[in-house]
């Protein structure tokens, strides 16, 4: 008849730190690998389902229990014609929050997210309650 070993006990230990050079030689094959100039503006476009900017607006406990209204100021992409650059844009916009707006609420400006041709995006304000406010 064998003898059972004796069950191990876990552990509370982490595993072994590992090396840096380890991570920063799989960064740097992966950097390597990947060339971001390589996807053309309709290349990309075919990927993304919309032209919409997301930006979040953070607001204290107490701005988001009343409600207030506050300019936003943004930059969008905006390419005129197939054969001209994509240029940031600078722009603004009120925005008004409900009172008593809860976390992660959706605000949505149309027309004012990133623009190619005559195609335009809308805006989207995340608002954002600060922790210990």
């Amino acid at each position: 008849m064998k003898k059972k070993k004796p069950a191990r006990k876990a552990s509370a230990k982490s595993p072994p730190p590992r090396k840096a050079s380890s991570d920063a030689t799989c960064l740097k094959s992966f950097c390597d690998s990947v060339d971001l100039e390589e996807i053309s503006l309709e290349q990309w476009e075919s990927c993304q389902s919309a032209l919409d900017v997301t930006i979040p607006l953070f607001l204290t406990k107490a701005e988001a229990a009343a409600g207030l209204s506050r300019e936003l100021r943004f930059s969008r992409c905006v390419r005129e014609s197939l054969d001209s650059p994509p240029k940031r844009q600078p722009a603004q916009c009120l925005v008004t929050v409900p009172p008593q707006a809860l976390d992660g609420l959706q605000l949505r400006c149309p027309r004012l997210g990133d623009t190619v041709l005559d195609r335009q995006g809308d805006l989207l304000i995340i608002v954002r309650i600060k922790c210990g406010s």
